[in-house]
């Protein structure tokens, strides 16, 4: 598979995912600071994002990675009324397998809407068409609603690395569930 560029805009029914940028970056530092306590548990970044200028350096990495196809990040908008309720997107891109894997987030007051697997099924749609054959999304074995989007996505469990996540409260099993095009 040669090297492709997914659109820097996917459209939805409820929700559309645009490229992250230094636009929705208050928007961004509100969504965590929301959602640090909930998505603290699980994700290992949060612990870096103490003020609101480590939000505009993480931006900064994530225009460095989209510019390399290394990982492209898409912030989660409601159409309603344009709010950034999260984030999803294709990271540890390999074109020669044809594969990627998809990470996301969602802020607490946007959980249990049906978002996540909307964006979720949203992005893959872009990402087969684009020429991708394997995409993978990994979780914290404890981590339900994640493993859930996935399992409502249509992704099966493909296995459980024993303590393979490392995050504040230590070692935890990672689930692999995998989806082919």
């Amino acid at each position: 598979m040669e090297r492709c560029k997914l659109p820097e805009t996917i459209n939805a029914e409820r929700i559309v995912l645009l490229r992250r940028t230094h636009e929705h970056d208050n928007q961004m530092w509100q969504a965590i600071v929301e959602s640090k306590p909930f998505i603290r548990e699980y994700l290992f970044w949060v612990d870096n994002q103490n003020c609101f200028e480590d939000t505009v350096k993480a931006t900064d990495l994530f225009l460095e990675e989209w510019e390399k196809d290394k990982e492209w990040a898409y912030d989660i908008f409601t159409l309603a009324d344009f709010k950034l309720i999260g984030c999803v997107g294709p990271h540890d891109i390999q074109f020669s397998n044809l594969s990627a894997d998809i990470g996301y987030w969602l802020r607490l007051s946007a959980t249990g809407q049906g978002y996540m697997t909307e964006a979720v099924l949203a992005l893959e749609k872009e990402m087969f068409k684009a020429g991708f054959h394997r995409l993978t999304i990994c979780c914290d074995v404890n981590n339900i609603a994640s493993g859930n989007v996935a399992k409502r996505a249509g992704y099966k469990l493909e296995s459980i690395a024993k303590e393979a996540l490392h995050h504040h409260t230590g070692l935890h099993d990672k689930a692999t569930y995998v989806k082919f095009s």
